[in-house]
């Protein structure tokens, strides 16, 4: 159990400072993704009784997107490729603009609260208790971190993915209509990208 708290301790304390730094803006971590997500949260709930959680879940989730929004950065980068162009019989870089973001303070405030919905949600159906909850921690850190864990991830219920997507859906909407660089990029506008 302690290796377990270290190991969520230095996981999650990488999470935090990658939410400060400037990443890729990709289409699957910003678009596939969550559609993808919202497509297993329609499959997966099938009990009319869960529908009162679902909507209030849906109606946290859609706050917790926008409020996410609040702290977001967009900026573009050149990045280096390996091509050169030869003019004069000197070799220049050929650059390749790219956009990056950063989620900021809110992003990360808005995720531990998605979180402890989540671990509390599974925690209370699956009868999961509370040495359960650094291991369930730390499965949520990774898949936000690693896409690879959030696509493989078959064992979850459907609050886990009904509030990934929707805040996730939220969070891009949001994106969308207060940042013209993120539009662009996103809905493929952008004639460099």
């Amino acid at each position: 159990m302690l290796v377990e708290i270290i190991i969520v301790i230095l996981v999650l304390g990488y999470f935090i400072k990658d939410q400060f730094e400037f990443a890729q803006v990709t289409h699957l971590r910003y678009l596939f993704l969550p559609i993808g997500g919202l497509l297993v949260f329609l499959t997966t709930i099938n009990h009319l009784k869960d529908l009162p959680l679902a909507i209030i879940l849906g109606l946290i989730a859609i706050a917790i997107g926008k409020f996410q929004t609040s702290s977001f950065e967009v900026r573009y980068k050149y990045l280096h490729t390996n091509l050169v162009y030869q003019a004069d019989g000197v070799d220049y870089p050929i650059t390749k603009k790219e956009l990056f973001s950063k989620g900021g303070a809110n992003y990360l405030y808005g995720w531990l609260v998605i979180a402890f919905f989540q671990i509390s949600i599974s925690m209370i159906k699956h009868g999961l208790n509370m040495s359960d909850l650094p291991s369930e921690l730390l499965a949520e850190i990774f898949k936000d971190l690693f896409v690879i864990f959030r696509i493989t991830d078959s064992g979850s219920g459907w609050w886990v993915w009904e509030l990934y997507s929707i805040s996730s859906i939220s969070y891009l909407i949001c994106l969308i209509r207060s940042s013209p660089l993120l539009a662009q990029h996103i809905l493929k506008k952008d004639p460099l990208n």
